[in-house]
């Protein structure tokens, strides 16, 4: 391979590892069923459904008080999802949106709106449902070969209250999640 591919791959390799880093600022706090419930922490759950074409991602992207971000991934999976943070002020500050690239922008909709959350806090905020389609794929000429770009709709976020349906699968799932209270804190508009 010439120095100019080298060059190039490598260019490429960093790049990828730039947006990486760029666009997870949030640490993801999603933990399996077998996870313990901790008093000292707060959790939220929900319903988090990805219906894609492809290999398209979207994240809720929740911001606390102390400087803490926290990211709620969607899945392809239909089941409920619970993240753990910790205790304080909180609110949905962005939703990620991934594709060939990623993409923040500013929660059109509300979730924990700056609401405090205590400790031992299990609080049920919706299930969502986002579609992602891929609308268009082109490939243009660059100065060192060719660059895919992507063009994607996505769709509105629908929101349902389904506290008790979800409440109960929280708890088939989660068997340290049994007994514990729960809250409804879906968005009231």
């Amino acid at each position: 391979m010439s120095a100019k591919g080298t060059r190039m791959i490598r260019g490429a390799a960093i790049a990828i590892a730039v947006v990486a880093a760029l666009s997870s600022g949030c640490a993801s706090a999603m933990f399996p069923p077998h996870h313990v419930f901790h008093a000292d922490r707060v959790y939220i759950y929900g319903r988090f459904l990805m219906q894609s074409d492809d290999n398209l991602t979207a994240a809720f992207s929740i911001r606390c008080r102390d400087g803490r971000r926290y990211k709620i991934e969607f899945s392809k999976d239909d089941v409920v999802t619970v993240i753990q943070l910790t205790p304080g002020v909180c609110q949905l500050e962005d939703v990620v949106y991934r594709s060939q690239g990623a993409r923040r922008e500013m929660a059109s909709l509300r979730l924990l709106g700056n609401e405090h959350l205590e400790p031992g806090g299990v609080y049920y905020v919706g299930d969502f449902t986002v579609t992602g389609t891929i609308v268009d794929r082109t490939i243009e000429p660059n100065l060192g070969g060719f660059t895919m770009k992507t063009l994607t709709a996505w769709g509105p976020f629908a929101a349902r209250n389904n506290y008790a349906t979800t409440t109960n699968e929280l708890r088939r799932r989660f068997p340290s999640f049994a007994l514990v209270a729960t809250e409804d804190r879906i968005p009231r508009q």
